[in-house]
């Protein structure tokens, strides 16, 4: 016998989806039907959902009648009123398949790109049962993060329920004042046929408010709550290319929502006897939920009609609590929402724009931030742009490095006095070989310059407040050969940056120019940035030193430049960072795995070890008691020379190693955490295993080890190593930066000059 009839509407998010039924799965719940109802035709549903014995996918477009509506889903079993053409397709149509076809004493209804937390649904059912409860309900939270990475901790609920609670009189009113939605209710079949309801094929939006008022409407026996049961609501961290309902910008959302909101009220009232909504607390919580979207979306998305449908609805509400409505809103928006209640829709207008400018002003004269990019905006935008002007920033201003120094370069060594360079610094300014204007990063001149500067290079994702000119151009040229994924390529965004494929995406479209150091990097960089632009096949200006024609005398200088002893060999530790492991955005942990006492023990006869830690890395190292043998080189501008110094390379899943390998000297790679970095956190763009042109480690010892039998790895991974070496290095022979220079930069007179 089925128990229990879960109701998946889904249209697209294939990695959503097997999560999504994974963690109804793994409720271990007997007597589970899943019906999948299907919104595209079957095309990209995962076999391993469709192979699973408790799954029934219903395809939506086979369900559709003569009158274009899933079969008993007509105009007349929808609520009345209201615009727009019905949709055979959406989530309405599909839950309401769901529920024809569902065989369940219970139905359940769920999201495709959400889950359940282990034993959520199997609580619900257990507290039904115990109180013979019509309906059941448990928290619902929110995380950007897979089921594998979420954490209690790492999400927010909406709603504070705490043990068993029954639902009634404020408690009803409080749970309801965010959770107007079925997610995460379970409904005993035959009340929820009682209630002769469907969900609104009209509406895209707000599809089931109306069916949730019903079922809160008074009519159930008893309303009973698990606060130990969570559904979680996952963020889609893909806007761009998968947006859910909830991101997707759309103008007919004020009109599904006042649809919704107006259907349920007259439910409401109708259930109050006809004498309207007061003391009823599903009406109490569905006037909150109408009052917190007006404060959201009005003046500026809505247009007249919806506006005055608005203030119509407003009127009606009885006694608003305006002390409650002022203590959630500020009183600006009281008053527009109070004047709007009394049906004068321009003072209401008038308290909304006020409110808006109050914002604004609070956010622009309150950091120096806003204000230095209102200036930009007013003065800065309207400027000419200045021809052969350049600004470079490499890593977020905390250096002179990477490919815009080795550009730099060239273009002052090569031109001589053609170019004005300005560069960014982050907390001080650095000595620099040629004449260039240091600026501080995101100071007022820093503003001033990524305004008019006919050029901008940059080794990072510029700000995303940067507006780029028409008669500018940017040149990108990355920091790195990819082996873990990018952006678009990531299933899962564990970082502090949850929004950070959206950013990076529009940051990408102002790019004029992007440098790849192999054909392999190329092809990547055109899918994980979604970036249709120009993209330079150079090989990295970085790497031009490692071609250095006295490399071998250079390498002496810096050890002196260091204070390295020049008669001990060097092994250079650069690892990268752990997304999961953060204070903020670009501010993450770093804990040292490494023995530093039992490697000095037993190396450091013969070595040093200079530790290299990824410039996002906040924490500092303390290597107190390690003088003589561990040096911290993290602050040290260029990384590149300090390969040159280096005879063995030991790094985790940084790209330094794609860099490094031009130098043909061993490398070997401490993967301590292997499976979790690969599995969770980002995976790799290549097979480590078959791949890496060293062994991989695992503690201390190994790498001790290793580094005594340098030898013999070496010929172990002699063929492997050459491999690894033309595939990935083939672009590179110290000409880089001139080729780079060569295609981007203008020379002559240009239109601009002559302006």
């Amino acid at each position: 016998m089925t128990k229990v009839s879960v109701i998946i509407p889904y249209y697209k998010g294939p990695s959503y989806l097997e999560e999504c039924v994974q963690s109804i799965e793994n409720q271990n719940l007997p007597g589970l039907e899943v019906l999948l109802v299907d919104d595209r035709g079957g095309d990209d549903v995962p076999e391993s959902v469709l192979e699973k014995a408790f799954i029934r996918h219903i395809v939506l477009e086979e369900e559709i009648g003569e009158e274009g509506f899933a079969a008993g889903e007509g105009p007349d079993a929808v609520p009345p009123g209201g615009e727009g053409e019905p949709s055979p397709f959406g989530a309405a149509a599909a839950r309401n398949t769901g529920v024809r076809y569902a065989g369940g004493e219970y139905l359940y209804f769920i999201d495709a790109d959400d889950y359940l937390w282990e034993d959520a649904l199997a609580r619900l059912v257990g507290l039904a049962e115990e109180k013979n409860a019509d309906v059941v309900t448990g928290n619902r939270c929110f995380s950007w993060f897979r089921p594998v990475s979420f954490t209690i901790e790492s999400a927010r609920d909406d709603t504070e329920l705490t043990g068993i609670v029954r639902l009634h009189g404020g408690e009803l009113a409080s749970f309801l004042s965010t959770r107007f939605t079925v997610q995460h209710l379970l409904v005993r079949r035959t009340f929820y046929d009682g209630l002769g309801l469907a969900f609104d094929v009209h509406n895209r939006y707000y599809p089931d408010i109306f069916v949730a008022a019903g079922i809160f409407s008074g009519k159930a026996a008893d309303i009973w709550a698990d606060g130990s049961s969570r559904y979680v609501c996952r963020f889609h961290n893909d806007p761009i290319h998968l947006p859910s309902l909830s991101q997707e910008k759309a103008k007919r959302r004020p009109f599904d929502f006042i649809r919704s909101y107006e259907a349920a009220s007259r439910l409401l009232a109708e259930e109050a006897g006809g004498n309207g909504a007061d003391g009823n607390e599903a009406a109490s919580a569905l006037n909150g939920q109408l009052i917190r979207f007006i404060a959201e979306h009005f003046p500026d998305s809505l247009n007249g009609e919806e506006t005055r449908r608005f203030t119509k609805a407003l009127r009606h509400i009885p006694k608003p609590d305006w002390r409650r409505i002022k203590k959630e809103f500020g009183f600006l928006q009281a008053m527009e929402m109070n004047c709007l209640c009394r049906g004068n829709g321009k003072a209401a207008k008038l308290f909304a724009k006020l409110a808006f400018a109050w914002r604004k002003k609070q956010g622009i004269l309150g950091t120096p931030i806003q204000h230095r990019r209102i200036i930009d905006a007013l003065v800065f935008q309207k400027m000419k742009v200045l021809p052969n002007t350049v600004l470079f920033e490499s890593f977020l201003g905390k250096s002179y490095s990477d490919s815009p120094k080795y550009i730099f370069e060239y273009l002052n060594e090569t031109y001589p006095g053609r170019y004005k360079c300005i560069w960014a610094y982050a907390e001080k300014k650095r000595k620099i070989p040629f004449p260039a204007k240091q600026v501080k990063r995101l100071g007022l001149r820093y503003f001033y310059y990524m305004a008019r500067c006919q050029y901008v290079v940059y080794n990072g994702r510029q700000p995303t407040f940067y507006k780029k000119r028409k008669d500018s151009i940017f040149l990108e040229t990355w920091h790195g050969t990819p082996l873990k994924k990018l952006v678009f390529d990531m299933d899962d965004v564990t970082s502090a940056s949850p929004l950070y494929k959206e950013d990076v995406y529009y940051q990408t479209r102002a790019w004029d120019y992007l440098v790849a150091p192999n054909e392999f990097s190329e092809k990547i960089f055109r899918r994980a940035f979604s970036y249709e632009g120009n993209i330079l096949k150079t090989g990295y200006p970085r790497n031009d030193i490692l071609y250095h024609p006295h490399k071998e005398e250079l390498a002496l200088e810096i050890k002196k430049e260091l204070g390295l002893p020049v008669d001990k060999k060097v092994i250079l530790y650069a690892p990268t960072w752990r997304d999961d492991e953060f204070y903020g955005p670009g501010m993450y942990k770093f804990s040292l795995k490494m023995d530093l006492g039992r490697m000095r023990e037993e190396l450091g006869s013969e070595y040093v070890v200079i530790l290299r830690t990824h410039y996002f890395i906040a924490d500092a190292l303390d290597l107190s008691g390690y003088e003589g043998f561990a040096y911290n080189q993290s602050k040290y501008d260029d990384v590149a020379r300090l390969y040159l110094i280096s005879d063995v390379l030991i790094t985790d899943y940084s790209s330094v190693f794609f860099d490094f390998a031009n130098l043909r000297r061993p490398m070997l790679f401490f993967t301590y955490d292997l499976e979790k970095y690969r599995s969770i956190l980002r995976g790799f763009y290549i097979d480590v295993e078959k791949e890496l042109p060293g062994p991989m480690l695992f503690d201390t010892e190994e790498i001790i080890d290793a580094i005594h039998n340098l030898r013999m790895i070496q010929r172990n991974y002699e063929e492997r190593y050459n491999q690894f070496y033309e595939k990935y290095c083939a672009w590179e022979d110290g000409y880089a930066a001139e080729r780079v220079v060569d295609a981007v930069f203008r020379f002559g007179n240009t239109e601009m000059e002559k302006d």
